[in-house]
């Protein structure tokens, strides 16, 4: 792999020379999903929240390569070529779930989550500054400001171009005149902060960040059904080697963004590993529906077990499960965590970044 720290405008022309939409985000997509009250004294009705996932323009041809590709057609659903444990759990380095609340800023929140997971200094990065100072960069050039979606490498490359601002900042100095993430407010988003002021206060991380590209979403459209079969398992194979290195030198959170049919289940989470509806998995029901409604959605990957197990409920039991730290709150899925199966992954993935922190970056 070739470890990439390109600059956001780099980053940007590659984008839009493969895909003329490349930043055209809208309104986000709402559902709701079932959670789980942890307040014993309110009574055990099915309780409800909603969730705000991107909506990503697929034209007839590319949701059909999706909806066609069978991802059990050669595999492996437990490879992990070489040496690789059979379980991996990295956790999030005390970093507290967080809520993206009524907005479609999932990349911004799954990306600083895996950066303040390799921080170690619990909830640090502001999602507030960066998406502030996104919509600055929004009306000055063909960036998405991150509020209604954005793409991984984009938001990664953002904070290693212009530094991040951390929380206490934002809520002691304001980012923008705003001290609070508008979580439960969705037409409110915040003031547009200029480079200037952003400088001022941000903190940089290129000592000790990088970035190693594992799949693209250009990549994922262009591929023939037949390189995707072969493609996705080296994706999914480079993923858990990623999770699983093994050198005292470098830490890594993997960032991923999917489609999910949100018309099923908890928003196309379908079986149960630890809580009902918090597993994405390919039911029966999924995979025979021939025209599926799909939104966008960005998490961490912070390990994965080739013999977890877990079941739909029709009984079917799917093997082989990624751990995943989502930002829908704690009473979502296991307490904010959900689970992911290696063949919903390889079905659906669209990008996948591996963030490493790496303490002699020099060396």
């Amino acid at each position: 792999m070739t470890r990439l720290a390109l600059s956001l405008s780099t980053m940007l022309t590659v984008a839009l020379a493969c895909n003329a939409n490349a930043t055209e985000f809208t309104r986000p997509i709402v559902t709701t999903i079932p959670v789980h009250n942890q307040n014993m004294a309110i009574a055990q009705e099915q309780q409800t929240k909603p969730v705000y996932l991107m909506n990503i323009k697929l034209t007839p041809a590319q949701k059909n390569k999706f909806i066609q590709f069978d991802p059990t057609n050669k595999i492996t659903l437990n490879a992990a070529s070489g040496s690789e444990p059979k379980r991996v759990q990295l956790g999030m380095n005390n970093v507290p779930v967080l809520d993206q609340g009524q907005h479609g800023t999932c990349v911004t929140f799954a990306m600083t989550a895996a950066v303040d997971a390799l921080l170690g200094k619990g909830d640090y990065v502001s999602q507030l500054c960066s998406l502030e100072l996104g919509s600055y960069l929004e009306k000055r050039s063909y960036v998405p400001s991150g509020w209604d979606g954005s793409y991984g490498e984009l938001v990664l490359n953002q904070l290693l171009e212009f530094g991040i601002v951390n929380t206490k900042t934002q809520k002691t100095k304001s980012c923008s005149g705003m001290t609070a993430y508008p979580r439960d407010e969705e037409t409110n988003v915040g003031n547009p902060m200029t480079l200037d002021e952003y400088k001022q206060d941000s903190e940089d991380l290129n000592d000790h960040i990088v970035h190693v590209a594992m799949l693209s979403d250009t990549q994922r459209m262009i591929w023939s059904e037949k390189e995707s079969d072969a493609k996705m398992d080296n994706v999914l194979s480079e993923v858990k080697k990623s999770l699983a290195t093994k050198d005292d030198n470098i830490s890594v959170r993997v960032v991923f963004g999917t489609l999910l049919p949100y018309r099923h289940c908890s928003a196309g989470a379908c079986a149960k590993f630890k809580e009902k509806n918090d597993t994405w998995a390919l039911t029966s029901e999924i995979n025979s529906d021939k025209n599926p409604e799909f939104g966008g959605h960005e998490m961490v990957i912070t390990g994965y077990d080739d013999q977890s197990i877990a079941q739909d409920k029709d009984g079917t039991k799917h093997t082989g499960l990624f751990t995943l730290r989502n930002s829908w709150g704690e009473d979502a899925g296991d307490k904010g965590n959900f689970y992911m199966t290696y063949d919903f992954f390889k079905k659906y993935a669209l990008e996948a970044n591996a963030v490493e922190y790496v303490k002699n970056l020099q060396d």
